[in-house]
């Protein structure tokens, strides 16, 4: 006869949450870690179906859409491991990879070791600061993603992002940033879509005093300014072929030479690239250089768009809704479940940005607070007066309604702080991407309660 263990002390011998299920789905034991991270705060777990402690859910996995690890396991006998979400002590969402172990005590029954390993950090806590959007969900796409997103950050080479427009590249260039080893450095962002092809070398690359005309003093190009930390570059597509042959040198070398300068400046910066065009036919049509497309492809990684994902669309809501400011002395927006059930009607060809516009057009309809259907449905329908490719019957909604503009301070007061929300609070940054002076801009937030 074999020797026998103590299950408690051979569950710490994981350092990785770990937990011990039998055939009926329920918890018969823990390890500390997994405790620590994923117990409630009151009462204990052993006894309860793994469910309900792990997923917060009434039933298993399988009868809710999606993998379980375990029915697997137990109709073949064999370990498996997939994609999952988890809810930790906080109540929080941890995006987790599941690996589960059939086992068998010495009577003979059947038991089930399971595995618990992060694909990242605890989402809500990872630098992110006050007022900055979060990537959400619980999809298998949006899971896979993140494990992608995860394993880029952990590479050292470019990374290309590639997705529709409004699929979240920018906060996924982020999420790669945050995962890195240059989290603590800089993180810059540059739209290659908004600068004049005549200046964007300069803003890439820097100026010496007197390179062009009015050019009176010199300035640090945007490879200086990320140095040691991430460069991302938004819409490369639309880079200059002459500025894409310098970029190329740059990634080579490490070196950057400002526009009428002699002067080599080594610097250390990871570019992260972003694209909503298929690279490769700009690179059959002359377009885009081909050297540099291998050389940002290091580790691409493809954006789900939000049709192929709805099952995520609750989540980006709420996260949505948490940066629109109510009006003054107002609390939060809600949303009823039935209008999220009207969301989910809509294609959203321009995916979670197209998301976020519909919801800022129901809040300016709902001055009490509540998001209902037919303020959703209201603020699809005059979405589709000025989107007229998106059919009307994908959103099951008969007839039309003539398009009536929100109350217009109610919208400007909601565009302008979703605009200082993007410009994270930096007023500078927020006029000049809205192009007024940021006197104008100081008097507006104040009339709206921004300030």
């Amino acid at each position: 006869m074999g020797p026998s263990f103590d299950l408690q002390a051979w569950l710490e011998t994981h350092e990785r949450p770990f937990m011990v299920l039998d055939e009926g789905l329920r918890v018969v034991a823990t390890n500390r870690a997994w405790e620590q991270t994923f117990a409630p705060r009151a009462g204990g777990v052993v006894g309860r179906p793994c469910h309900e402690v792990s997923h917060h859910r009434p039933r298993p996995c399988d009868q809710d859409g999606e993998e379980c690890p375990l029915a697997h396991a137990r109709a073949t006998g064999l370990p498996h491991a997939c994609l999952h979400t988890h809810y930790d002590a906080e109540g929080e969402i941890r995006w987790v990879r599941v690996h589960l172990y059939p086992i068998t005590a010495a009577d003979g029954t059947r038991y089930y070791a399971e595995t618990v390993e992060e694909l990242a950090d605890h989402p809500g806590r990872v630098g992110t600061r006050p007022g900055e959007r979060r990537m959400v969900g619980r999809s298998h796409l949006f899971l896979e993603m993140v494990e992608a997103l995860t394993s880029a950050a952990r590479s050292v080479g470019p990374v290309l992002l590639v997705g529709e427009t409004g699929t979240g590249k920018e906060l996924a260039a982020r999420f790669i940033h945050q995962h890195s080893e240059r989290a603590r450095r800089p993180f810059l962002c540059l739209d290659c879509a908004a600068v004049p092809a005549t200046l964007f070398e300069s803003e890439i690359f820097g100026h010496e005093r007197g390179a062009f005309t009015d050019s009176v003093g010199e300035r640090k190009g945007m490879v200086e300014l990320a140095h040691g930390g991430t460069l991302f570059l938004d819409e490369i597509g639309e880079m200059p072929l002459a500025v894409q042959a310098k970029l190329l040198r740059v990634l080579e070398s490490q070196e950057v030479r400002r526009v009428g300068g002699d002067r080599v400046v080594k610097v250390d910066v990871r570019i992260v690239a972003a694209t909503n065009r298929t690279l490769w036919e700009e690179v059959a049509a002359g377009a885009f250089r081909e050297d540099l497309f291998h050389r940002i492809a290091c580790f691409t990684v493809e954006l789900p768009p939000l049709r192929d994902r709805m099952e995520d669309l609750p989540l980006i809501v709420a996260e949505l809704l948490r940066h629109i400011p109510p009006p003054p002395n107002r609390p939060a927006y809600r949303i009823s479940k039935a209008a999220v059930e009207a969301l989910k009607g809509y294609p959203y060809p321009g995916n979670v940005r197209e998301l976020r516009n519909i919801l800022q057009v129901a809040a300016a309809y709902s001055p009490m607070g509540k998001i209902e259907a037919e303020t959703v449905l209201r603020a699809i329908r005059e979405r589709q007066d000025h989107t007229p490719a998106v059919a009307t019957d994908r959103v099951g909604v008969a007839g039309r309604v003539g398009a009536m503009p929100p109350p217009p301070a109610e919208s400007e007061r909601i565009y302008l702080a979703d605009a200082l929300a993007r410009h994270h609070g930096h007023r500078r940054h927020t006029a000049d991407a809205l192009g007024i002076s940021e006197r104008t801009l100081y008097r507006k937030l104040k009339r709206y309660g921004l300030s």
